[in-house]
């Protein structure tokens, strides 16, 4: 399985506004509901069966339909799991943190690839391809975000681009 992480810090010197681990939560739950606004390659993101500590979701991305289950850990993480019989299934989390006196947020991306050797060269060019500019993807995952979200994905999107990573498409 292929994995990547990006963590951020929330609130850099001199951004404003400085944002509370409520704030980005808020923030994460309400994107994990509802991704369209936020997710490039995203048309469609619908609510199917609510569940005492999440939901699933259907989702459109990049043409494919996938299933989703969403996990809600308040205030610390949201956990998306692609049902594991669709041929990238995978997970990705979203985790809240603390180092020291700043507000971290860590994106994990982990995805199978149908046909490719887990562990492989193969598979680490593949993720590579999707996740990092140099090698050939120049697209920000993130949308401009709808009002009272931007200040999370601005975050990640301004520390993304700091790394020289615009997008990670799993």
């Amino acid at each position: 399985m292929y994995a990547v992480s990006l963590s951020i810090n929330v609130n850099p010197v001199g951004v404003s506004p400085v944002l509370t681990r409520d704030e980005v939560w808020a923030g994460l739950a309400s994107k994990a509901e509802n991704a369209v606004p936020f997710v490039v390659g995203m048309t469609r993101c619908e609510i199917a069966e609510r569940l005492p500590q999440g939901f699933w979701r259907n989702v459109e991305y990049n043409g494919q339909s996938l299933r989703e289950r969403v996990t809600l850990t308040a205030p610390v993480q949201v956990l998306f799991e692609r049902e594991p019989h669709t041929p990238d299934a995978g997970w990705i989390t979203n985790v809240i943190s603390n180092h020291g006196d700043d507000l971290i947020l860590t994106f994990t991306f982990a995805v199978r690839f149908p046909g490719v050797a887990e562990g492989s060269e193969a598979e680490r060019a593949q993720g590579d391809a999707r996740c990092l500019p140099s090698r050939g993807n120049q697209h920000p995952r993130y949308r401009p975000a709808t009002r009272g979200h931007a200040p999370v994905m601005a975050a990640a999107r301004r520390s993304w681009r700091q790394r020289g990573r615009h997008q990670c498409d799993l």
